[in-house]
């Protein structure tokens, strides 16, 4: 999702968020998220593809989604990633790879396969 946020009034600030939503859940612990994929970006300038950067996730590499306009839910907790244009990389394009859910001690879900569509 691409929001556009006035930082001054001459100029404005583009972000891509990626959120997770957890439902039943009130907290999110460091062993409940694995993501092992790619960030692609768009490389920055007119003659360059789709940057592919490598990355592994875990639950501390998301923050709390509060301060926003969104209504909390009862039961559902909620985290987000933010991005901002890189001089070098450009804009985020997408999101590839596989998340794994623990949402219990011991026990994980089977993989979900993020891809060029699926945003969480």
């Amino acid at each position: 999702m691409n929001n556009y946020y006035a930082e001054t009034a001459y100029r404005h600030v583009e972000v891509t968020w990626l959120n997770l939503r957890l439902q039943g859940q009130n907290t999110l612990t460091d062993e409940m998220i694995y993501f092992e994929g790619q960030e692609v970006w768009d490389g920055g300038g007119w003659f360059t593809n789709g940057v592919g950067q490598s990355v592994t996730w875990t639950a501390r590499d998301f923050e709390v989604d509060a301060g926003t306009r969104r209504p909390r839910e009862l039961g559902v907790a909620r985290y987000r990633r933010i991005y901002h244009p890189d001089r070098i990389k450009g804009q985020l394009g997408r999101v590839q790879g596989q998340l794994t859910y623990s949402p219990v001690e011991g026990f994980a879900l089977p993989p979900i396969d993020i891809s060029n569509s699926s945003w969480l």
